[in-house]
């Protein structure tokens, strides 16, 4: 919480509001400082501590770094904060900024912005035939087209964590509601998850999970299950849905055509999570949590598939459309393929780089999906969306 000299040790500076600031920086030169908390940023003269100048960032919650130009005659700010570092609740949890804002240090009032790009965090969602991605970039959706990468016009819902496209593309399923994707209408809402086809949805409700026809909202079934939906399997024939008990998980698997039994997997708390993925082929499951506190748990759905494996904690963790590979993305910078015919490593991917953002983990892979053709898409915490070869 202070400033000394490193020569004698000596207090120069004790700072104020805060016994550690948010971010601070020296200029080049040595004649400046400055430390910024929250979304205000104030600049001293070291020859006497006297204030230079003191400004608030506008639209922002949070200043996450400080530097000074090579010729210490701007102060540049970093405005970049994503949801990893506030986690959940707190000053960091928004709004998040996204940009670097370039101030100079006589006149801090004339300000030019660098965009670093869309922040985008949690997932990417191919359409069913591979044409369109799906994003969330600066609190919104964004959509783009995967022949060109150009953006391609996207209805404003603010705040997506999951996207599902209609087959026909002309419907969206966003978080809980269904949008028609040109006008952006809410066309029905309380959905939780739907199947692929879009003709079956199920949710939880009252320690049940009730399963209905999409169109008409008939129900169907009705399981005695109090756990959150996870998702559908590929065909629409089972339902995923977990729930955290006294130091394990459980993962069900719900059949909504009711030819075999419901399955359950348990598993310790630090293992799986509720985020799922099917193998095409219907012999693997993938599950992790949403956080990747957990290791990524790969389930054997039939008798000859095996016992499946335990795999190192990862948020993302999807399978190709082949069912040969099984990608998965964690808190470092690499994106792995795993081969499910004995679940070794494959290949490593190197490609994403580091979040210049104070993240809990900046370089990690946040989201991924691979397209019906088999290209592999992964969103990185440095606010990169790269694109692969077919594995």
């Amino acid at each position: 919480g202070v400033v000394v000299r490193l020569d004698t040790g000596a207090v120069v500076k004790e700072l104020e509001g805060s016994m550690i600031h948010d971010a601070s920086a020296f200029s080049p030169d040595g004649m400046l400082y400055a430390e910024g908390l929250g979304p205000d940023v104030t600049v001293y003269r070291v020859a006497d501590w006297t204030k230079v100048h003191s400004f608030s960032e506008a639209k922002t919650s949070y200043v996450s770094g400080l530097a000074f130009s090579r010729d210490s005659a701007e102060l540049i700010v970093d405005l970049g904060v994503n949801a990893f570092w506030c986690n959940g609740s707190g000053q960091l949890c928004g709004p998040w900024g996204n940009e670097i804002r370039i101030h100079p240090v006589e006149n801090p009032d004339t300000v030019r912005t660098v965009s670093l790009g869309p922040e985008m965090q949690g997932f990417v969602t191919f359409s069913p035939e591979g044409s369109l991605l799906a994003t969330h970039a600066d609190g919104a959706l964004a959509l783009w087209r995967t022949s060109d990468l150009g953006a391609v016009a996207a209805p404003a819902i603010p705040q997506p964590w999951r996207v599902q496209f209609s087959p026909d593309l002309g419907r969206l399923l966003v978080n809980g509601g269904l949008y028609d994707r040109a006008s952006g209408q809410l066309l029905q809402d309380s959905v939780q998850a739907v199947s692929p086809d879009f003709k079956t949805a199920a949710r939880h409700e009252a320690d049940q999970i009730i399963v209905s026809d999409f169109a008409s909202g008939e129900r169907r079934k009705t399981f005695a299950v109090s756990a959150g939906v996870s998702g559908f399997s590929p065909d629409g024939r089972f339902v995923a849905a977990f729930s955290y008990l006294s130091g394990r998980g459980d993962l069900r698997l719900l059949d909504v055509t009711g030819d075999s039994p419901d399955r359950t997997f348990a598993m310790a708390f630090s293992r799986g999570g509720p985020r799922v993925d099917f193998s095409r082929d219907g012999r693997w499951l993938a599950s992790a949590a949403y956080d990747g506190s957990s290791t990524v748990e790969v389930l054997g759905l039939q008798a000859a598939a095996g016992e499946g494996a335990s795999l190192e904690s990862s948020f993302a963790a999807v399978f190709s459309p082949d069912s040969t590979v099984l990608a998965t993305g964690g808190m470092g910078p690499e994106v792995r393929l795993w081969r499910t015919s004995d679940f070794t490593l494959r290949e490593r991917l190197l490609g994403h780089g580091t979040s210049i953002a104070q993240e809990q983990w900046p370089e990690s892979i946040i989201g991924a999906a691979f397209s019906s053709t088999g290209q592999l898409a992964t969103l990185g915490a440095d606010r990169t969306v790269r694109l692969w070869c077919s594995p």
